[in-house]
């Protein structure tokens, strides 16, 4: 007996046709169907869900799972960088250029990792400011 696992298209997405190299051929719908065990790495190719992926997450959950995780390790490097930043502040001497802004070759030495300098700047801006609120 061969092994069999229920498929079927994500939502909003048209049918599947999974087309195999030994020629056999089927359509995937909006509805589960069974497939025999040939069929499923085309399947899983072609964007079809299989009825035990249906049944732990959706795929919109798990990417906004990923998208969560994401965020919350640019919100974490982001911390990291400005405290980073802060060290340079607090000690401008060789680590800032002749018009107040830090050197982007001892941030990248600081944070040991290539950051886009917008980002460095907008954190740089926040420091000041909070400063400048202090006083």
């Amino acid at each position: 007996m061969q092994n069999k696992k229920k498929f079927k298209a994500p939502n909003g997405v048209a049918d599947i046709r999974v087309a195999l190299d030994n020629g056999h051929i089927t359509i995937i719908g909006q509805e589960f169907i069974s497939l025999s065990e040939m069929f499923w790495a085309a399947s899983y190719a072609g964007g079809a869900i299989s009825e035990d992926m249906a049944e732990s997450k959706t795929i919109d959950e798990a990417v906004a799972d990923k998208v969560a995780e994401v965020k919350a390790e640019e919100a974490r490097f982001y911390k990291f960088l400005k405290r980073q930043l802060r060290t340079i502040y607090d000690s401008p001497n060789g680590n800032v250029d002749r018009n107040g802004f830090p050197i982007y070759r001892r941030v990248i030495s600081l944070v040991k990792k290539t950051v886009k300098k917008d980002l460095i700047m907008k954190a740089w801006e926040e420091i000041k400011a909070e400063e400048e609120a202090e006083d």
